[in-house]
């Protein structure tokens, strides 16, 4: 499934994994400055051990990347969601606090400043169509898009999903998943991810 918003282009696959994004374009990455606000569903805590980067805020933050040495994400096939989460940025940004083992819809959290959702540990899904789902994450997620203007989001959960405002780095990760015949797309709705994987072990 491909689509617009907010002068982005989305694109989501249940074929593919962020290690496919890696080796198709990544220029999406190299040349970049990456924050890192999941890794397996957890915080990135092996930023710490990498020359540059620093962790704060529950989040890992990169110098500018030269090489993807030592960076930690799924590179497995798409059976097994690797649950990372990298937003990518042409100068340095701070996203801030990363909510973690918290309800999003809290009315405390919700009223929090600076509030920062990890959205690959939630099923949500980047199409309008489904923006007035009971407890949608659309509006959330395009908020912290147009807030932050990452120049691009990355993320590989029950879906890889793929949003940047760089057409060509849009077009090479579009071509890519076209032709290789894995392209197959699917809307899990917002459920969280330990109900999600508590339905996998059923």
């Amino acid at each position: 499934m491909t689509g617009t918003h907010a002068g982005y282009h989305w694109l989501t696959s249940d074929r593919h994994t962020i290690s496919d994004i890696v080796k198709l374009c990544p220029d999406a990455i190299i040349g970049r400055y990456l924050a890192v606000t999941s890794t397996d569903s957890g915080e990135p805590r092996w930023a710490e051990r990498l020359a540059g980067w620093s962790c704060r805020g529950s989040g890992g933050y990169s110098p500018r990347i030269e090489s993807l040495d030592g960076i930690v994400y799924q590179r497995g096939g798409p059976d097994s969601a690797g649950f990372d989460e990298w937003w990518t940025f042409e100068s340095p940004h701070d996203l801030g606090e990363v909510i973690r083992d918290e309800n999003p819809w809290d009315e405390e959290v919700m009223a929090r400043p600076g509030r920062f959702l990890a959205f690959v540990n939630f099923y949500f899904y980047p199409d309008e169509r489904h923006r007035e789902t009971e407890h949608s994450l659309w509006p959330e997620f395009w908020g912290q898009i147009v807030k932050h203007q990452p120049e691009s989001y990355i993320s590989d959960g029950e879906v890889v999903t793929f949003v940047t405002k760089n057409p060509g780095l849009f077009e090479a990760v579009r071509a890519g998943f076209a032709t290789d015949g894995r392209v197959k797309t699917k809307f899990a709705g917002s459920r969280t991810m330990a109900g999600a994987q508590a339905s996998r072990r059923a």
